[in-house]
């Protein structure tokens, strides 16, 4: 046999072999053609290395490896965020597990704290201010439970913005922790600020939770220094000064009998 007329390949396939060819011919990658023909993608590749391809077909093999590459980017991202997810929830029940059930002086404990970050700190009245529907209910309970503060003294207040319901908010709030409205005092409007865009928007808006009662303002404040002193043992001038910013000025003995008139 004349060496021009040898043929390659096995003579048995030459109609998967055409086949190959005229798919490889109209842009067809090697993946796309083993799927229809069945034989490796090595014996594709014998049968179709001498084909060139227009820059038509090279563009939409091109085209195929990105979205195969952005399929594969979207699905390994997809098993990050389910692995992230199942660790994240089996992290959370753990944390429930080692906290378990609080006892009375752990919960003065965790109000104490949650006061230091969102309570006031200037004298004269207990003011805690949030917008988690959870940390107020536990605040409610907490002054009443472990402040011993009547539920009639508890005042509350909304801060919210122009756009919101104002009084569905005000009922949300009085329904989640039990509070008559005429214990509510007149909300704070906040006006809109249109070169601003807030990323938090809040639809029952911030609600303030406030006692007036400057002894157990000061006591709060004892614990929390209690609490920290733990921490931060001795009497150093900064402890001191931290205690002495949340006490009183003292009133001149000449104004005694001016505030008991008033």
């Amino acid at each position: 046999m004349n060496r021009k007329e040898k043929k390659i390949g096995n003579p048995g396939k030459l109609k998967e072999k055409y086949l190959a060819r005229n798919l490889r011919k109209q842009g067809f990658s090697y993946k796309e053609i083993i799927q229809k023909v069945e034989v490796s993608k090595s014996t594709v590749s014998q049968w179709c290395r001498d084909i060139e391809l227009s820059e038509k077909e090279i563009q939409r093999l091109c085209k195929k490896r990105k979205a195969g590459g952005l399929k594969g980017s979207i699905k390994g991202a997809k098993i990050q965020q389910r692995l992230r997810i199942e660790n994240t929830n089996f992290l959370m029940r753990e944390g429930i597990k080692e906290i378990g059930k609080l006892n009375r002086r752990e919960n003065l404990i965790a109000g104490a704290m949650l006061f230091a970050s969102e309570g006031t700190k200037r004298d004269g009245s207990v003011d805690f201010a949030n917008s988690d529907p959870r940390i107020i209910s536990f605040m409610m309970k907490w002054l009443i439970e472990v402040c011993n503060v009547p539920k009639e003294k508890i005042k509350a207040k909304l801060y919210i913005h122009e756009n919101l319901d104002e009084y569905g908010a005000r009922e949300f709030w009085s329904n989640l922790i039990n509070l008559p409205l005429y214990q509510f005092n007149k909300s704070y409007i906040a006006k809109n600020n249109v070169d601003r865009i807030r990323k938090n928007i809040h639809p029952y808006g911030v609600l303030t939770l406030r006692v007036y009662d400057s002894k157990l303002h000061r006591k709060i404040m004892g614990w929390i220094q209690g609490i920290l002193f733990q921490w931060f043992p001795g009497s150093s001038a900064v402890e001191h000064a931290a205690v002495e910013r949340q006490l009183p000025e003292e009133i001149p003995d000449e104004k005694v009998g001016e505030f008991k008139r008033t």
